[in-house]
C-alpha cells in the first residue's frame, strides 16, 4: 500500500488542511506505508518549512484546472486498488470526488460540513463534534465514517508531549493559523494594547504571514510584554505552557483540548462553526463567531475575564482533561485497514 495526498497551502487558505493530513501521514509511515503529497507549486515552500516534513513531494502542473486532474492522475501517478488516496481541499466539488473515484486507489476525505452532494468515497473523516448527525448515510451511503471527536487526528509532536498543571502555566499565547489569512494577529495586539491587558504575551505566527513586517513593528513599540514566535516547531510545549489560548477555531483546537488548554476560539470561517459550537458545549473553551466582523474590542474583553479568573480557567481545564481523547489516530489507521481486508476479501 501506498498513500498519496492530495491538498494545498497557502497564504490564502492558510495550512489547517496540509497539517491534518500531514498528521494521517505520519501514522500511517509508521506503519511503513510510503506518502506522497500531491499538491500545487506554490504549497511546496509550506511543505518543506516544516522541520519535521518528511515525505515525498509531487507538484501539479502550473495552473492545473481541477476539472483536469483526473487525466493528470492518470497520466502521471501510478495508482493501484492497494493505494489510498486522500482529498483535503475545499476547492474540490462533487463532481471532482467523483471524477477522482475513477481511479483505481480507495479514496479518503477528510469534510467539514457535508455540502458537497453527492461524495463516492470510500472513507469520510470529519473529527467535529456532532459530524454523525450530518447526513453522510445520505451523500456518501457506501462509505466507512470516521465521524466526531474520537476520530481526532494528533500529530507526533501532541501524543508525546505533557500537559502543564495551571500553576506552571504563565502566557496568554495567539495563535490564528500558519498564514493567518483574516489578518487578526496584529488587530488583537493592538486591542490587547489598547485595553492595557498585563499579561505575557505569546504570538506564533510564521514567515508567510503578509503582516509579518507590521507585526514586528508593533511588538517593539508597545507597553504589552510580547513574545513573537516565527516557524514554531514545538507547538506542542507551547500550548502545554500557555495559561490561556486565543485561537482561530481550526483544526488547531484539537491540539489545544489534547494539551488540556483554557480557549478562546474565533470562528473566521463556515467551515468551523460546527466544531467550535461543539468544543465549547464541552465547557473547555469560549467561542466568539467573528465572521461578519474584526472588531476585537469584545474577544479582548472577554479574554481578560477570563484570564484574571483562576477559577474559571480550573474548570475549563478540567474539562478539557475530561474531553480529551488520544486514540484517534489509532481508530482511523483501523478503518483505513480495513480497506485493504475488503479489497482482499473481493468485496
Amino acid at each position: 500500500m501506498k498513500a498519496y495526498f492530495r491538498t494545498e497551502a497557502s497564504n490564502a487558505v492558510g495550512m489547517g488542511h496540509l497539517m491534518r493530513c500531514m498528521a494521517l501521514a505520519q501514522i500511517l509511515s509508521d506503519q511503513y506505508i510510503k506518502c506522497s503529497f500531491i499538491v500545487p507549486p506554490e504549497s511546496i515552500p509550506f511543505c518543506l518549512g516544516r522541520h519535521d516534513w518528511d515525505f515525498s513531494l509531487i507538484p501539479l502542473q502550473e495552473e492545473l484546472p481541477t476539472i483536469d486532474e483526473y487525466r493528470w492522475f492518470s497520466e502521471n501517478i501510478d495508482l493501484t486498488s492497494d493505494d489510498i488516496l486522500v482529498l483535503d481541499s475545499y476547492k474540490f466539488t462533487g463532481q471532482y470526488i467523483s471524477s477522482m473515484a475513477q481511479l483505481p486507489a480507495s479514496l479518503v476525505l477528510f469534510d467539514d460540513c457535508n455540502d458537497r452532494d453527492k461524495l463516492e468515497v470510500d472513507v469520510v473523516i470529519n473529527s467535529a463534534g456532532g459530524a454523525d448527525s450530518l447526513g453522510y448515510e445520505v451523500t456518501a451511503p457506501d462509505a466507512h465514517y470516521c465521524l466526531g471527536e474520537q476520530y481526532r487526528l494528533l500529530r507526533r509532536e501532541f501524543l508525546t508531549e505533557l500537559p502543564q498543571p495551571l500553576p506552571d502555566r504563565n502566557s496568554l499565547t495567539i495563535v490564528m493559523g500558519g498564514t493567518d489569512p483574516q489578518g487578526l494577529s496584529l488587530r488583537i495586539l493592538q486591542e490587547l494594547s489598547q485595553q492595557e491587558f498585563y499579561g505575557p504575551v505569546r504570538l506564533v505566527t510564521t514567515s508567510n504571514n503578509p503582516q509579518l513586517e507590521e507585526i514586528k513593528l508593533f511588538t517593539t513599540n508597545t507597553l504589552l510584554s510580547v513574545q513573537l514566535v516565527i516557524d514554531c516547531q514545538d507547538l506542542a510545549t507551547i500550548f502545554s505552557h500557555s495559561r490561556l489560548t486565543l485561537s482561530a477555531a481550526g483544526s488547531s483546537q484539537f491540539e489545544l483540548l489534547a494539551m488540556h488548554c483554557p480557549t478562546v476560539l474565533l470562528v473566521v470561517a463556515d467551515n468551523q462553526f460546527n466544531a467550535a459550537q461543539a468544543s465549547e458545549n464541552q465547557g473547555w473553551c469560549r467561542v466568539f463567531d467573528v465572521r461578519e466582523t474584526k472588531n476585537m474590542v469584545n474577544v479582548v474583553s472577554g479574554l481578560t475575564q477570563l484570564w484574571q479568573n483562576e477559577s474559571k480557567l480550573q474548570s475549563m481545564m478540567k474539562a478539557a482533561q475530561q474531553h480529551a481523547d488520544t486514540k484517534g489516530n489509532e481508530r482511523i489507521l483501523d478503518t483505513i485497514a480495513r480497506l485493504d481486508s475488503e479489497r482482499l476479501d473481493g468485496r
